[in-house]
């Protein structure tokens, strides 16, 4: 997802009541919220609001606009990934696989109590990792936490990425995540490198819980290994909770998986690869910027005139608005080409 676009673009600065009036002040905000200082209804050739005459009508187009916004940053990023996709090779092959063995031989006994898997990105790269599945086996019974942290690989000190609270275990089997949410992170946000921690507290369980004794592997469909994206490790650690941070100590690593089987997925992301040019380059925003102007503005026209409904919300005629919709979509599409180059 193109997150560095959300609230990019604002939808009016007006004050005009007849299209505030009746809205929610989240959706007041929502109007006005430019990180770019752009609005929609100020480009020329576009629908806009200043033609809006009655407050029913403002409300209805509210729903529009909004939804046209919010399709029109979904095809833009499908229309950059599709055209670079074209134009260049992707320099590695995508991991999916499993990381930790299913099978055990005993508990572990280990005294540190924060324990779990870190996973270190090789160099820096614009690639995501998700993590589609959590199973974990200890040698008791209970609820624990699990936490996914974010930590440079130069500090000690974690920021909490994703928690999986209250999971129940069942002793020496193995307990699956009950309503597992996939969980997407960049390798590499702001250009630094960052270790990921997934851990927990194996004292929340009761003293003497323990992991079961299961080592590190990869189940990988293909011949793709993770470790030409990252080094995965066991890790087991003193460690200090302070709200969302987490502080780490005395760090032992292994070959162990400390209980945990992760099914996760690696692979390269042209739409980070495109926000962290986004935030470098002036160029690339304004560009970016305004093909998220015109692609929303080429959905307002079409469903608009696809409706019975077209002098509701606007005075031009048909033939100006086709002319528009030309004029948005070859400049759109002459962007969407020029960009990737």
């Amino acid at each position: 997802m193109l997150t560095c676009l959300q609230n990019a673009i604002g939808l009016t600065k007006s004050e005009n009541p007849c299209f505030t009036t009746g809205l929610t002040d989240l959706e007041k905000a929502t109007l006005k919220k430019s990180n770019s200082g752009l609005y929609l209804d100020e480009i020329e050739g576009g629908l806009s609001w200043q033609a809006i005459k009655s407050i029913d009508i403002a409300k209805s187009y509210y729903t529009q606009v909004t939804q046209a916004m919010e399709s029109a940053l979904q095809a833009l990023e499908s229309d950059l990934v599709t055209a670079i996709g074209m134009r260049y090779n992707k320099g590695k092959r995508a991991f999916t696989g499993r990381i930790g063995q299913k099978s055990f031989t005993q508990s572990l006994n280990i005294a540190a109590n924060w324990q779990g898997i870190r996973i270190r990105p090789n160099d820096y790269t614009d690639a995501l990792f998700t993590i589609n599945r959590l199973t974990a086996s200890f040698n008791v019974s209970g609820t624990i936490d699990y936490f996914l942290y974010q930590v440079p690989q130069d500090g000690t000190v974690g920021e909490l990425v994703k928690t999986w609270a209250a999971n129940t275990v069942v002793g020496n089997n193995w307990s699956e995540v009950a309503a597992f949410l996939p969980v997407i992170n960049a390798f590499i946000p702001e250009q630094q490198l960052y270790d990921y921690y997934l851990v927990y507290d194996r004292t929340q369980l009761e003293s003497n819980a323990q992991a079961k004794n299961n080592e590190m592997s990869c189940n990988c469909s293909g011949q793709v290994n993770p470790n030409e994206w990252v080094q995965v490790q066991g890790v087991s650690f003193d460690g200090m909770l302070a709200g969302s941070t987490l502080t780490i100590s005395n760090l032992v690593t292994d070959n162990l998986a400390h209980g945990f089987l992760v099914d996760i997925e690696i692979m390269c992301s042209s739409s980070t690869l495109l926000c962290k040019q986004y935030k470098e380059s002036e160029e690339i925003r304004f560009c970016l910027n305004y093909m998220l102007i015109w692609r929303t503005q080429m959905t307002l026209i079409t469903n608009l005139l696809n409706s019975n409904e077209t002098s509701r919300y606007t005075t031009m005629s048909k033939d100006l608005m086709l002319l528009n919709l030309k004029i948005f979509t070859d400049k759109y599409e002459k962007y969407v080409k020029w960009l990737p180059t």
